[in-house]
C-alpha cells in the first residue's frame, strides 16, 4: 500500500512539467552588447572572449568531445554561424605550473574563431580544479555500512545529489577556501597576469591575503574583451585579479582592464561567499589606490556609504579605467539566473557600488523543467547553462531575445 501510495504522488510530477522562463524573462536593463556586439562597435572588428568553469571541475577537466571545452566552443562557433569549426583537440596551450613531474592547477586552452560579418574571436578557456581530485576522493570514501553488511539505503535522487551535487561539485567551492585552494590562486594569479600581457615577480604562494607583483602590463588595447565565467569560475577569477599589483599604483593594472566592455556570470554564488569576507578584507586594497580615487574624486565626494563585496572591488578598477579613457556607455553586466538554481543568485542595484557606472541585466532562465511547480533536478538546473540559447546570448546580447 505504501509503494502504491508512492507512485500515485509521481503521477502530477510527471504530467505537470513546465519550464516557467524559456524563453528567458530580462530584468534591468533591456539591451545590452554580445560578444559580436562589441566587435563590431570596435575598430578591429575583432573580440577577445574569456570564459572560466565552475564547481564540479572534475567533469570539467576531461578533454575530448563532451568535455567543458569542447561543449562551450562548440555552441559558441554555433552561435557565430561557423559550421566549419572543428579542432582537432583540446592540448591545453598553456599549463600553471608548467614545470615536468608537477601536477597541473590551471591550463588554458586558446583558439580563434570566425564568425559572420568577418567577425573574428579570440577564445579563451580557463580550467582549474585538478588539484581538488583528492578532496573528491576523500569526501566520496566517507562511508559505512548498516548492521546488514550493506551500504545504507537511499533514495535515487538523494543519492545522486549527495553524490553529484555536494561530492562532485560543492566539495570544489569548500577545498578552495582554505589552504587546498593556494595552489590554484597562485597558478591563476599567473595565467591572468599573463593574459594581461604581463609576468608574475616575487612572492606568489597563493594564499588569500596575499599581494602579488604582476609587471609589464600590456597597454590598452583596441580589442574589446568579455569575461564570461560560470559559477565558482567568477569567484576563483575575482581573486586572482586583486591580488595582482602592477607596482605603479594600480594605473596600469587599470589601462590593461580597459578593454573589458562587458562581463556575463553564467550563475555564480558571490554574494553566498562574500557572506566570509570581513568588512576590511585585504581584498579592499585596490579601491584605495590614488589613481583610482583621483578617477573617481568628484563621485566619490557625493557617494552614499561604500559598497564591500568582491564584485564591487574589481568593479571599482574597471571603473577607473573607463573615466581614465573616457569611454562612451555604462559597462555591461549580465547575470544568468535560474531560480531553481539551490546555487546561483542573482545580482540587485544594492549589492554594486553608487559610483559604478555598471548596466545591470538579470536573465532569469529554466535551465531543467519544473515538475508540477514542485520540484526541479537542482544538478540541471545549476550546470544546464552550456545550451544553444546562452550561447546565443553571449553572442548576440539583447538582440538574441527579440520576438
Amino acid at each position: 500500500m505504501k509503494r502504491l501510495a508512492c507512485l500515485l504522488l509521481l503521477i502530477p510530477l510527471i504530467a505537470g512539467c513546465t519550464t516557467p522562463y524559456d524563453p528567458p524573462d530580462v530584468v534591468g536593463e533591456q539591451v545590452f552588447p554580445g560578444a559580436m556586439t562589441l566587435a563590431t562597435q570596435s575598430k578591429t572588428n575583432r573580440v577577445r572572449v574569456v570564459m572560466a568553469h565552475g564547481m564540479c571541475s572534475g567533469f570539467h577537466k576531461y578533454y575530448g568531445a563532451n568535455n567543458w571545452v569542447a561543449k562551450r566552443a562548440g555552441l559558441i562557433a554555433e552561435a557565430i554561424g561557423n559550421t566549419s569549426f572543428a579542432p582537432r583537440d583540446y592540448t591545453p596551450t598553456k599549463e600553471y605550473p608548467d614545470i615536468p613531474g608537477q601536477q597541473s592547477a590551471v591550463q588554458r586552452i586558446d583558439m580563434t574563431m570566425q564568425g559572420q560579418g568577418g567577425v573574428t574571436y579570440d577564445m579563451s578557456f580557463l580550467l582549474w580544479g585538478e588539484t581538488f581530485d583528492k578532496a573528491r576522493d576523500e569526501i566520496d570514501s566517507v562511508q559505512i555500512a548498516d548492521s546488514t553488511g550493506k551500504l545504507p539505503q537511499r533514495g535515487t535522487l538523494n543519492a545522486t545529489l549527495k553524490d553529484n551535487l555536494m561530492n562532485e561539485c560543492f566539495v570544489d567551492a569548500v577545498a578552495y577556501t582554505g589552504p587546498r585552494g593556494d595552489v590554484v590562486r597562485k597558478n591563476m594569479r599567473q595565467a591572468l597576469c599573463e593574459l594581461m600581457g604581463g609576468r608574475i615577480s616575487g612572492r606568489n604562494t597563493g594564499r588569500s591575503s596575499e599581494t602579488v607583483k604582476c609587471l609589464g602590463l600590456s597597454g590598452a588595447s583596441d580589442t574589446p574583451v568579455m569575461l564570461v565565467p560560470e559559477s565558482l569560475g567568477a569567484k576563483v577569477v575575482l581573486d586572482a585579479f586583486l591580488a595582482l599589483d602592477d607596482g605603479a599604483g594600480g594605473t596600469r593594472k587599470a589601462r590593461a582592464l580597459g578593454p573589458v566592455k562587458a562581463i556575463h556570470l553564467a550563475t555564480h554564488q558571490l554574494p553566498l561567499l562574500d557572506t566570509a569576507l570581513a568588512p576590511d578584507d585585504a581584498t579592499r586594497t585596490t579601491r584605495n589606490q590614488r589613481a583610482y580615487q583621483t578617477a573617481n574624486l568628484a563621485a566619490q565626494q557625493a557617494a552614499p556609504p561604500e559598497v564591500s563585496n568582491q564584485l564591487d572591488d574589481f568593479l571599482q578598477v574597471l571603473n577607473a579605467a573607463r573615466n581614465t579613457r573616457r569611454d562612451s556607455g555604462p559597462l555591461s553586466l549580465v547575470v544568468y539566473y535560474d531560480p531553481n538554481d539551490m546555487f546561483g543568485y542573482p545580482l540587485t542595484t544594492s549589492y554594486l557600488g553608487p559610483r559604478l557606472d555598471v548596466a545591470l541585466t538579470n536573465v532569469i532562465v529554466s535551465n531543467a523543467p519544473t515538475y508540477a511547480g514542485l520540484a526541479s533536478n537542482p544538478l540541471e538546473s545549476h550546470r544546464n547553462t552550456a545550451r544553444p540559447g546562452i550561447a546565443k546570448i553571449i553572442v548576440q546580447g539583447s538582440d538574441a531575445l527579440a520576438p
